[in-house]
C-alpha cells in the first residue's frame, strides 16, 4: 500500500528545497538529536527523515546504515499526512505495513513513532522517528517529548536558513559597496560631483566645479567658485570628520569618508567624499581634487540591513533559548527529582547573584541558564541515575561524567544564555581548593556562575532527602556551607548566601 500525497504536496516540496538541506553531509547538531532520542526512548534506531518527491532521505541516522529509501516504502510518508505523532505499535498487525520489506527483512521494524517536522508555515517536511524491533506502546508524555524534539530539528533547520540568509545578505552588501567604490573612482561629469581647490590660496577656495556637483547641491557656479567647500556644512555635520579632512589636507594625503552635507535648499544628504592631492612631476602640490557622490539611499539601505542582522541575531538567540527549555524538559522526563532540584537551584542561584550585587541582566541570565546545570544526566544510565541507594565507586565515576557531557551538549552556543549554561554545567562540581571535578580548577579559575551554582546545588542537596541519606535541617545545612567557605566554596559567594532567608529556599 502506498501513502497518498499531502494536499499541499507542491508547496511542501518547494519549502523542503528552500532549506537546501537534502544531500548535505552529516551535521553534529542533527546527529546529536537522533542519539538523544535513541537513548531517551531506549530504541535501536532513530532518524531525521525528510520526505522528498520520490524518496525519503535521512539527514541523521542512529542505528541504520542506509541514508535514503524509496518513498513508496516509507512509514514517514504516512506520518506527514497529520500534525500528530503517528504510532505503529506492531507493524505486523497494521494493514499498511503487513509484508513490508523493512518489516519482513532488515531492519525488521516492529514498532514506529514519527513526529512530523512542521515548519513555521505549516508544511510537514518529514519526521523525527524512533523504531524498535519489538512491539511496544508509548505513553502520552513520551509522544509529547518526541514532538518537542522534532521541534528542535525544525529549530536547527531554521538556524541554518537564517545563517545562510545572513551570509547572502552580507555578500550582497559587500558587492554593493564594491560597485559604489568603483563608481566613485570612475569619475564622470554626469553622475559624480567634482571640485578642484587651490592649496596655495587662503582657505583653499574652489576654482572649478562640474555640473554633477551643481546638480547634487543645487548651487549655481557664481555661488561656489571662490568659496571654501565648508559652506556645505550644517547642524548635522560631524565636527570630528571635518577635523579629519583638515588634517589629511595639511598632511597632503588622501581623505575618504562619508560626511553629512546640506544642499542650497537646506536638505541634508550623505556625501561620499574622496579628496586627492595632485602633484606635478617634481612632487610639488598643485591642487586638491574632490570627488563626491550622494549615497544617502545606500547608507539608509545599509542601516536597514544592519537592523535586519540584529533582528536575525535575536531570532537565533531566542531559538537557542527555546532549545534550552526543551532540554530542561528532557531532563525532567528522565528524573522528576532532577526537575524539581534544578528549578530550586536556579531560583537560589539568582538570589545569591543578587546578594553579590551582580547586574539585573547577569542575574536574569543565571536564572535562565541554571536549570541546565544537570542536563548531562540525560546521558547517564537509569541504573545509576535512579539507583535507590548509595552509588559504588564505579557508579559514582559514571555519574561524574554528567558535567563533561552537559558542557559538550551546550558547547558552541551563540546566545549568552547557552554559553553561560555550558560554563555552569562543566564547572558546578569544581571546588575552591582545586579538589573538585572534572578539571580540578581552583579559586577564580572556576567561572563565577559555577561558583554560585555550587553553593546553591549543595545546599539544596543537603536539605532534601536522597535514596542514600535523610534530609538535613536548615541550620545544619547552613552551618556546613559556612564551614566549607574557602575550602569547597568561594568565600564571597558564601558570604552572600548567608544573608538570605534560608527557610524560604527549602
Amino acid at each position: 500500500m502506498t501513502a497518498p500525497l499531502p494536499i499541499n504536496e507542491a508547496e511542501r516540496l518547494q519549502t523542503l528545497r528552500s532549506y537546501h538541506i537534502l544531500d548535505t553531509p552529516p551535521e553534529v547538531a542533527f546527529e546529536r538529536i537522533t542519539s538523544l532520542a535513541a537513548r531517551l526512548f531506549d530504541v535501536p534506531i532513530a532518524l531525521v527523515s525528510l520526505v522528498d518527491a520520490d524518496r525519503q532521505w535521512f539527514k541523521a541516522c542512529f542505528g541504520l546504515d542506509e541514508y535514503q529509501t524509496d518513498r513508496k516504502l516509507s512509514f514517514c510518508a504516512y506520518a506527514i499526512l497529520s500534525d500528530e505523532v503517528m504510532v505503529v505499535e506492531d507493524a505486523t498487525l497494521d494493514s499498511r505495513f503487513v509484508g513490508h520489506p523493512s518489516v519482513t527483512g532488515y531492519p525488521y521494524v516492529r514498532s514506529y513513532a514519527g513526529a512530523p517536522l512542521k515548519t513555521p508555515h505549516g508544511q510537514n517536511l518529514g519526521t523525527l522517528c524512533i523504531i524498535d524491533t519489538k512491539s511496544r506502546q508509548f505513553k502520552p508524555d513520551q509522544l509529547a517529548l518526541l514532538s518537542d524534539m522534532a521541534g528542535m530539528v525544525i529549530d536547527e533547520l531554521e538556524l541554518r536558513r537564517v545563517a545562510r540568509d545572513l551570509r547572502e545578505s552580507e555578500a550582497a552588501l559587500r558587492e554593493s559597496l564594491r560597485k559604489n567604490s568603483q563608481l566613485t573612482v570612475a569619475i564622470t561629469n554626469l553622475t559624480s560631483g567634482v571640485t578642484i581647490s587651490d592649496p596655495h590660496l587662503p582657505n583653499h577656495p574652489i576654482v572649478f566645479a562640474n555640473s554633477g556637483f551643481y546638480n547634487m547641491t543645487g548651487y549655481d557656479p557664481k555661488e561656489v567658485i571662490g568659496r571654501n567647500w565648508n559652506f556645505l556644512k550644517g547642524a548635522g555635520t560631524d565636527s570630528g570628520t571635518i577635523e579629519q579632512i583638515r588634517v589629511a589636507m595639511n598632511e597632503r594625503r588622501t581623505f575618504s569618508g562619508v560626511v553629512c552635507n546640506y544642499r542650497k535648499d537646506g536638505t541634508p544628504f550623505l556625501n561620499e567624499l574622496i579628496i586627492n592631492p595632485v602633484f606635478d612631476v617634481a612632487g610639488h602640490l598643485l591642487s586638491f581634487v574632490a570627488v563626491q557622490n550622494d549615497v544617502t539611499e545606500r547608507e539608509q539601505a545599509k542601516q536597514l540591513l544592519e537592523e535586519r542582522v540584529r533582528e536575525r541575531t535575536l531570532e537565533l538567540s531566542q531559538s537557542q533559548v527555546e532549545i534550552l527549555e526543551r532540554l530542561v524538559r528532557a531532563s525532567e522526563f528522565r528524573d522528576d527529582d532532577t526537575g524539581q532540584h534544578t528549578h530550586r537551584v536556579a531560583h537560589m542561584a539568582a538570589l545569591i547573584a543578587e546578594a553579590m550585587g551582580l547586574t539585573a541582566e547577569h542575574v536574569a541570565l543565571i536564572r535562565q541558564a541554571a536549570p541546565l546545570h544537570d542536563v548531562g544526566k540525560i546521558a547517564i544510565s537509569d541504573l545509576v541515575l535512579l539507583k535507590p541507594g548509595k552509588l559504588t565507586e564505579k557508579e559514582f565515576a559514571i555519574m561524574k561524567k554528567h558535567a563533561v557531557i552537559g558542557a559538550a551538549l551546550l558547547c558552541e552556543g551563540q546566545s549568552e544564555a547557552v554559553q553561560m549554561a555550558e560554563r555552569m554545567a562543566g564547572s558546578h562540581h569544581e571546588r575552591w581548593n582545586g579538589t573538585g571535578y572534572p578539571l580540578q580548577l581552583s579559586g577564580e579559575q572556576i567561572p563565577l556562575e559555577g561558583r554560585i551554582l555550587a553553593v546553591a546545588d549543595v545546599f539544596d542537596a543537603l536539605t532534601h532527602e536522597r535514596p542514600y541519606k535523610a534530609a538535613w535541617s536548615v541550620p545544619d545545612a547552613v552551618a556546613e556551607i559556612a564551614r566549607q567557605s574557602g575550602h569547597q566554596f568561594d568565600p564571597c559567594v558564601v558570604e552572600a548566601f548567608l544573608t538570605l532567608n534560608h527557610e524560604e529556599l527549602v
